[in-house]
This record gives C-alpha cells, structure tokens and sequence, in this order.
C-alpha cells in the first residue's frame, strides 16, 4: 500500500466515516425537533436509547483502562506518595466492585448506599467549598481593579447573588430575594438556554463544513 493510500484509508475512517454518522444522526434530531413525526419520534428515542448503551460501553471501558494503568503502576517502582496513591485509588475500586458484585440490589444495595452516599457527599461539598471560595476570592481580587464592562457586570451580579444566599441580608432587605431569584432563575436560564443554542448551531456549522472538505480533520492536524 503506498503513502498515499494509507491517507486516504486513514482519511476514511479517522474524519469521513465518523462526519458522516454525526451528520446524519444530527440531521434526526433537528428533523424530529421541528417535524410532528411519530416514525422521527421513535427513531430519536431507539437512538437515544443507543447511546446511553454506547456510553455506558464506553465508561466501561475507560475505567477498566484506569485500573489496569494504576495496577501496572502499583507494580512499578515510584515515590512513595505516588504508591499510596495509586494503592489507595485500587482499594477504594476494588473496595465498591465488590459492594457492587455482592449485593443482589448492585448500587441500590443498603451497604453500597452507606458508605457510597456520605463519601461522595463529603468529597462533593469539599471540592464544590473551595471552588466557590477559589471563585469569590477571584471576584474579590477583580473588585479593586475593575476596568472593563464585563469585570463590573460579573462583579455586581456575584455580589447580588452573594446577598441573595444571605438570609440576614434579605431579612434586612427584602428587595435582595427577588432580585437574586430574578438572576439566578430568569438571567442563568436564559444565558444558558442561549449558550445551547448557539454551541448548536456551530456543531452543525462544523459538520456542514466537514462535510464540504473546508474543516481540518484529524489527518491535517497530525500533518501540520
């Protein structure tokens, strides 16, 4: 096979083959959207369907990945904070498999949901704590310095939201309850909804330029 040949099969299926899925199955689900079809109906939901089977295929996969990673890891020689590491990240897996495996109800199990629950509770409040403390101290800074619109806007809408989660400040004032609730629900669902539109639109700008040879693929970029 010449050089030129291996391009093009590796043309193929590494941009041409997956465009072409994404294309079509992206051309469904607009289709269903604006088309009062029950044949487009029951297409959408097989393929939804699908790929929650694939990206549990694939999550699968990937953590089977991990553990044999960590396992050669374990077996290797490394620092020390390294081995405790990756020796406690095989004990927790391990640890849950096998709560997993041995209870009837799998994940819904009375002693799965006891230790899973409070953990992850903890683990979540902990990471969620210092990036909303990382977030503030951030805005903080930006505060003495504010020198362009978006730095002001950012900085006022966190401070409003900031009396709104204070219950003595609203009690103080009360205007501070709808005024926070106006930008946490009204504002933050309306960026939001606008934010899936727009990363919409541009995926299907992408896949229609892909599909006319204008988007670089992997092949172009591994060539650059």
């Amino acid at each position: 096979m010449t050089k030129t040949e291996q391009m093009m099969s590796r043309r193929t299926y590494q941009r041409t083959v997956p465009i072409f899925i994404v294309a079509l199955l992206t051309g469904i689900f607009i289709a269903q959207y604006f088309l009062a079809s029950d044949a487009l109906t029951a297409v959408t939901t097989e393929l939804n369907q699908w790929g929650i089977i694939i990206t549990a295929g694939t999550l699968l996969f990937g953590n089977v990945a991990i553990i044999v990673i960590k396992g050669r890891e374990l077996t290797q020689k490394q620092p020390r904070k390294a081995f405790v590491d990756t020796a406690v990240f095989l004990g927790v897996a391990a640890l849950f498999v096998i709560l997993g495996l041995v209870d009837p109800k799998s994940t819904k199990g009375t002693m799965f949901l006891a230790i899973y629950t409070p953990t992850m509770s903890m683990m979540s409040q902990t990471l969620w704590t210092n990036a909303h403390l990382y977030y503030d101290w951030s805005i903080i800074q930006r505060l003495v310095r504010v020198r362009t619109l978006e730095v002001a806007v950012l900085a006022i809408t966190t401070l409003l939201v900031a009396f709104y989660n204070t219950p003595f400040i609203k009690y103080l004032y009360p205007p501070f309850g709808p005024i926070g609730e106006w930008i946490t629900v009204k504002a933050n669902g309306a960026v939001q909804s606008a934010t899936a539109v727009c990363l919409g639109i541009a995926s299907v700008v992408i896949v229609v330029r892909a599909l006319a040879g204008r988007e670089p693929g992997l092949i172009e970029m591994e060539m650059a």
